[in-house]
């Protein structure tokens, strides 16, 4: 379901809808790609996305909910 989608369910359903996901990213000053953890909380007060930056292996949800 795409962001959009995920803001009209909380809009229609007044509850708080999490999402997570990753992407590779590499500043320009690092050596390296690195691993990016993205949470979206979308709640009656807007959207809060989080991010972590992590060399870690697992699941978005464990690694950001349970590390």
């Amino acid at each position: 379901m795409a962001a959009s989608g995920r803001e009209a369910v909380c809009a229609l359903s007044n509850e708080k809808v999490r999402w997570f996901d990753e992407f590779h990213y590499a500043a320009r000053s690092w050596k390296r790609t690195r691993r990016i953890i993205v949470k979206i909380e979308h709640t009656d007060k807007g959207s809060h996305p989080r991010y972590v930056v992590t060399n870690l292996i697992g699941k978005p949800q464990f690694l950001y909910d349970k590390l």
